[in-house]
This record gives C-alpha cells, sequence and structure tokens, in this order.
C-alpha cells in the first residue's frame, strides 16, 4: 500500500468515525459509499469486503466511554445495559445524537437528561424488561436531589397551620404546600426488586416483577436526602395535586377524590413532615414551580 494509499484509507476510516451517516452507508452498501474516491482496485476491494459493522461498535465504545461520567447517577440502567449483552450496541445507535449534543457543548446535566430521553424512545420494554423504568428510577432521584441542592430547595418552611384541628370547612381553605421537593413516578415493573437481582447477580429477564408500583422521590429539607415514599394510585394523584397555590379543595376537586380521603391523606402527611399547611392570604408566598 503506498503512503497516499494509506493515508485516503485512514481518511476514510476517520471519517466513518465521526460522520454517522456515511458510517450507515458503509455498513448497508460500501461500494456505493466509495464512490468518487481515488483508490486503486485492490484497496476498494478490501474496503468493500470489511466488516462495517465492527467499525460502527467501535464507535459505540468510544461513546461508552465518553459517557463515564454519567454511571455515578445512573449505574443501574447501565448494568442492566450489560447483562442484556446490548451496551455497545445502544451506545452506537446513540452516537449520532451524542454527536449533535457535543456539538452545543451542553451541561452534564443535559448529556444526562438527553441520554435518558433517547433510552426511553429507542429501548422496548417488551424486549428489554425492567431497563427503563430502572433508568426512571434512577433520574427521579437524582432529580429530586439536584433541585434540593439548591438554598431554596433545602431550607425547611415548617409545617405552617395544623390540619387535624381545623373544622371540615376551615380546613378545605387551607393551602397545603410540600416541605422540600417530591417527584412521583408510577412504574409498571419495580425497580428496586430489578436492582437487588443486579446486587446478586442473577438479574434477567426473569427477574423483572410486574406490576404497578408508585415511588415518590422526596428531598427531605430536615434531613438533607432523598427519600423514598412507598405511595398507592390514590394517594399519589393527591400529593400529585399540591403545588403550594391550591386550597385542599381544589385539590381534592383535581385529584377526584373524597373529601374525608384527601384530608386524611394531607393530615398524615402534615404528621409525617412531608406538607405543611398555609392560610390562603399567604399561599401566594409559595414557591409555585417546585415539582410535584
Amino acid at each position: 500500500m503506498t503512503t497516499a494509499t494509506a493515508g485516503a484509507v485512514n481518511a476514510i476510516l476517520a471519517r466513518s468515525i465521526m460522520d454517522p451517516a456515511f458510517l450507515a452507508m458503509m455498513c448497508t452498501d460500501p461500494t456505493s459509499g466509495l464512490l468518487g474516491l481515488d483508490l486503486d482496485d485492490a484497496t476498494r476491494s478490501d474496503l468493500q469486503c470489511l466488516d462495517w459493522s465492527r467499525i460502527r461498535h467501535f464507535t459505540g465504545f468510544i461513546t461508552k466511554v465518553h459517557h463515564n461520567d454519567l454511571w455515578p447517577v445512573l449505574p443501574y440502567t447501565r448494568a442492566i445495559l450489560k447483562a442484556y449483552r446490548f451496551e455497545i450496541e445502544f451506545f452506537a445507535r446513540y452516537r449520532p445524537t451524542y454527536l449533535q449534543l457535543r456539538a452545543t457543548a451542553s451541561t452534564r446535566n443535559d448529556k444526562i437528561s438527553r441520554f435518558l430521553r433517547f433510552l426511553e424512545s429507542e429501548i422496548s420494554p417488551r424486549d428489554f424488561p425492567g431497563l427503563t423504568d430502572v433508568a426512571r428510577h434512577e433520574e427521579a432521584r437524582w432529580l429530586a436531589g439536584a433541585a434540593g441542592s439548591s438554598t431554596r430547595g433545602l431550607s425547611d418552611p415548617g409545617a405552617g397551620e395544623g390540619l387535624a384541628t381545623r373544622s371540615s370547612r376551615d380546613g378545605l381553605r387551607l393551602v397545603p404546600f410540600v416541605r422540600g421537593v417530591l417527584r412521583i413516578v408510577r412504574f409498571d415493573t419495580d425497580p428496586e426488586a430489578s436492582i437487588r437481582a443486579i446486587n446478586q447477580g442473577c438479574f434477567g429477564a426473569g427477574a423483572v416483577i410486574t406490576r404497578s408500583r408508585w415511588i415518590g422521590y422526596w428531598m427531605d429539607p430536615r434531613k438533607g436526602c432523598v427519600r423514598l415514599l412507598e405511595l398507592d394510585a390514590g394517594t399519589s394523584g393527591i400529593l400529585a395535586q399540591v403545588d403550594g397555590r391550591r386550597s385542599l379543595a381544589t385539590v381534592n376537586r383535581r385529584a377526584g377524590m373524597a373529601v374525608p380521603m384527601t384530608r386524611g391523606v394531607l393530615e398524615v402527611a402534615q404528621t409525617q413532615g412531608l406538607v405543611g399547611m398555609d392560610r390562603p392570604m399567604r399561599s401566594g408566598s409559595r414557591d409555585a414551580s417546585r415539582p410535584c
């Protein structure tokens, strides 16, 4: 191989690594991909016979390495990708999106979010049971912690007015608010059971437990950490309406529950320190942007 030919081959390989569209063409129709390139017949034939899928998987490996900073946040998402033997293939598919993201100089948080949105769009829960739910579980814990790391998120406004001591009519006027940060996620499989299986070295599709589950991710301002709350459908529906602006009556109406149930849930939540109660005239001071 002449120096000129070697340079041309190197340029083609370099382009295949940085140009996903070109690499896709080389994987499906290398003859068309090499049209117009100044190559001798032997070199052209060698490149046409090359297993370009191996080059594609190499780009997946490169992309995976470039995401090492994500694994402290998403350790079990990666572990399940590996368990399904889909890690390199997934990152090969993700490379075009990753190169676009890198060109926009986004933050690490953007990188994590983009990765997870692509995972959700690319992965079928039927083909890879448990994977997307574990990813959503790790994301919810991360988002609650990240939101609570701000000064406002960690400051505890206190319990406010006592709901349990108010009359039925008076209690409906109070405005419940979350103390700290709360995110609620519904799952079709049990992410914690999948994580236990990974830690025990026995994860597989058969280890995934299919059942509806609601988990609350609460950044408790008193403890300064994210706590996981086991919820049911009704409790989740009520707490999801608590935004620091809506009265108990409005929360009840939007949740579609009977007043005694809504009040009972919020009384327990206040006792546990999860929510506080404001008088109506003070409700405008609450941060309505707080996730719930």
